[in-house]
């Protein structure tokens, strides 16, 4: 992609590291509660770490969503659509006994 954020054409980083101007498009406000340019800079040089990376690379190949249980969660009500992995496999077949008890509740 690119060495430097800011410098992805279609990236907000220009405007938080203060290379932009915010259009329309882009809402400052909250953003300027808890960063401002240089602390953003700062935030971008770190980088992500190798179990971030994983994680980033294991969602980007699953398809789901990445982010905490809650957030998930609250995704899952939104969209009416299971995101989170379930448990593999087929279901377990009901033993004669299970079905039986079926027949007389």
């Amino acid at each position: 992609m690119v060495a430097e954020a800011e410098t992805w054409n279609w990236s907000s980083a220009a405007v938080h590291c203060g290379a932009g101007t915010a259009g329309g498009w882009l809402a400052m406000g909250e953003w300027n509660e808890r960063w401002n340019v240089s602390s953003w800079k700062a935030f971008l040089a770190d980088g992500a770490t190798e179990p971030e990376m994983a994680a980033i690379r294991q969602s980007t190949h699953t398809g789901r969503p990445l982010g905490t249980e809650e957030f998930v969660n609250g995704l899952e009500e939104a969209t009416k659509r299971a995101l989170a992995p379930r448990k593999g496999g087929r279901p377990a077949k009901l033993t004669t006994e299970e079905r039986q008890g079926e027949l007389f509740d």
